[in-house]
């Protein structure tokens, strides 16, 4: 791990100054195989830009899953923002969970760990966890590239957890929780995008109002 860690700091930082929104991390998934190509580690496409690699110790035990996400979020201000992308930037730390979780995954297959134990670990590069840019994910749904608009979901949909039993996740926290180093047992929320159409009714506000129905009262009344 020592070994390996400059050059996955170097790749965190990098993508931390390229940032991608979801289901369009194609540089940043591009700099992820090179790694996993450098250290001979196979992989499958899932979730239309996310990556799954799997080191298996050939012997039956439990399947553990190191999962990361890799998309940005549209940030305004940002001195990274990828003004092409919805102003993107890395603010929600993505880039870091990258960086631990590859590391810790090369890691292990470096150290022949595995040859003294059982089971097999995978690699979960899960794109698009951030609620944005859903015009385009609609668009990717419609064109049959995609099932859903999140990744997490997507990669349950096709079936990429069925045989996981285990997993650990990683997601860097800045809220200033500076007592700890680490939190065990921590839970984030996702999320379930649902569409309501309110539909009124036409009429002259001064001389007619009483004969119109009005649909934003009906939006402001569902929100309240």
């Amino acid at each position: 791990l020592d070994k390996i860690l400059p050059e996955m700091v170097e790749l965190a930082q990098d993508i931390y100054c390229h940032p991608e929104l979801g289901f369009r991390e194609f540089d940043t998934r591009k700099k992820v195989i090179a790694k996993l190509n450098k250290y001979h580690i196979s992989y499958e496409d899932v979730a239309y830009t996310g990556i799954k690699a799997t080191i298996d110790s050939g012997k039956e035990g439990p399947h553990i899953g190191l999962i990361a996400e890799f998309d940005a979020v549209p940030t305004l201000g940002h001195p990274y923002a990828n003004e092409k992308q919805g102003n993107a930037a890395h603010t929600c730390g993505h880039y870091a969970q990258m960086g631990v979780m590859l590391a810790v995954f090369v890691a292990i297959k470096e150290s022949r760990l595995l040859d003294d134990l059982c089971g097999k670990v995978s690699l979960l590069v899960t794109p698009a966890e951030e609620f944005c840019d859903m015009d385009y994910r609609k668009e990717l749904i419609k064109e049959g590239k995609l099932h859903y608009p999140s990744g997490k979901q997507e990669m349950i949909a096709t079936g990429v957890f069925d045989d996981v039993d285990l997993m650990l996740s990683c997601h860097a926290m800045g809220i200033d929780m500076l007592e700890w180093d680490a939190e065990i047992g921590s839970s984030l929320n996702g999320f379930i995008q649902k569409t309501a159409i309110y539909h009124g009714k036409a009429t002259h506000a001064g001389a007619n109002p009483e004969g119109g129905i009005n649909a934003l009262n009906a939006v402001n009344l569902a929100m309240t």
